[in-house]
């Protein structure tokens, strides 16, 4: 019977992935944005422009009434169909597992 040495680097291993994890961040963070956006009140047409991705995993909307939109105005009746508060909480419970499935792809 012959003897089988393997030898794995598990740094090496990493570091190959590493540019994975990044392609796949990015393609998750911008379209978590754009599911999000079609959720958000279009206050003034300028708070769905303001969604972007601040650093990785780290999504915002900058407008001074953002917050207020997002977490204070719940019982508020919008004028566009399908907006609401918490957007990103809604497009989250719609499309979690369409975003898992884009990370796994990224990672394959």
């Amino acid at each position: 019977m012959s003897n089988v040495r393997l030898e794995f680097d598990i740094d090496k291993a990493v570091a190959r992935r590493i540019p994975l994890f990044a392609q796949a961040q990015a393609a998750l963070d911008t379209q978590i944005v754009k599911d999000s956006n079609q959720f958000c009140p279009k206050v003034e047409g300028t708070l769905r422009e303001s969604g972007r991705v601040d650093s990785p995993g780290m999504i915002s909307w900058n407008m001074p009434y953002a917050r207020y939109q997002y977490y204070l105005n719940e019982g508020a009746h919008y004028t566009t169909p399908g907006t609401r508060a918490k957007w990103f909480e809604h497009a989250k419970a719609l499309y979690r597992d369409a975003w898992l499935d884009l990370v796994q792809r990224a990672l394959a």
